[in-house]
């Protein structure tokens, strides 16, 4: 049985879930209530879809305060995720998983300034492997400006993994769907624009080449969301065992606010508060 906390932690993000526009879970509030283990993560995370769609939109937004409500199962699914990752069946060698989805057009243009750049996904990604479908997921929906269509071609090993990722497709019942976690380092290789007649096809769009970095990186410039931080928060909250992982959270949002002393300042303000509350438990 889950502990109180955590109860109460299902609580209020199955409340979210329930006053969320656009977002059907009535049918599944009481099945999640009632069978919802961590173990069951992954499964759930496939489940009609439901929280890859809230992912997909709510954790990328700008408004961080709607990750506090999936705190708990986002450590949930990070450990399943790493459990499957250590029995994952995949060989050293390098291969390719893509990702389509549409982005609006300023996006697209910073991304492009920061070819060479290291950036850091602050969601838990799906991807495929097999481009044609990735394609149809960035065509799917109608796209209206400034959002265009766009496809990231990611060039993923072990070897190179820092963060887990894992085939779900026996899970998700989605061929070759590999889940990969928050976090995730990747260098940005290139960014091709599509031609101007702005007639889609699989080989008229935004793509995107990246490639999962190396877990020892030393002189990082890497692209870290103010959203890593307060994701270490909530992690740190659920389990405490993540105490070395967050201090190295915040070693490197130091170095890339390095020449930013307010955002400096609000880094050693989380850590100050961090200190205290470890003092009191």
């Amino acid at each position: 049985s889950m502990s109180p906390p955590k109860e109460m932690a299902m609580e209020n993000m199955i409340k979210y879930c329930e006053t969320n526009a656009g977002v059907n879970f009535d049918k599944l509030v009481d099945e999640f209530r009632s069978q919802y283990p961590g173990h069951n993560a992954i499964v759930w995370y496939s489940r009609d879809g439901f929280f890859k769609k809230i992912f997909d939109r709510d954790l990328r937004s700008t408004d961080m305060s709607l990750i506090l409500y999936f705190g708990f199962y986002l450590n949930d699914l990070y450990n399943a995720l790493r459990r499957k990752f250590s029995h994952s069946p995949f060989s050293d060698s390098a291969f390719i998983v893509y990702r389509g989805q549409t982005l609006p057009r300023r996006d697209l243009e910073e991304l492009k300034e920061k070819i060479g750049c290291l950036i850091a996904n602050n969601s838990f990604l799906s991807t495929t492997c097999d481009r044609n479908i990735a394609f149809k997921y960035a065509i799917d929906k109608k796209y209206t400006l400034p959002n265009e269509p766009v496809l990231f071609e990611m060039h993923i090993s072990e070897k190179s993994s820092h963060r887990p990722f894992a085939d779900i497709s026996d899970i998700s019942h989605v061929k070759g769907e590999i889940l990969l976690s928050v976090n995730t380092i990747f260098r940005i290789d290139s960014v091709r624009e599509p031609s101007s007649d702005k007639h889609f096809t699989s080989r008229n769009l935004w793509e995107i080449s990246l490639t999962m970095c190396e877990s020892k990186l030393t002189g990082l410039n890497d692209y870290f969301d103010v959203i890593i931080l307060r994701l270490a928060e909530i992690l740190r909250r659920i389990s405490p065992d993540n105490d070395r992982t967050n201090k190295k959270i915040l070693d490197r949002c130091r170095l890339y606010y390095a020449h930013d002393p307010i955002e400096l300042e609000k880094i050693a303000d989380f850590e100050r508060n961090y200190e205290a509350d470890q003092a009191i438990r």
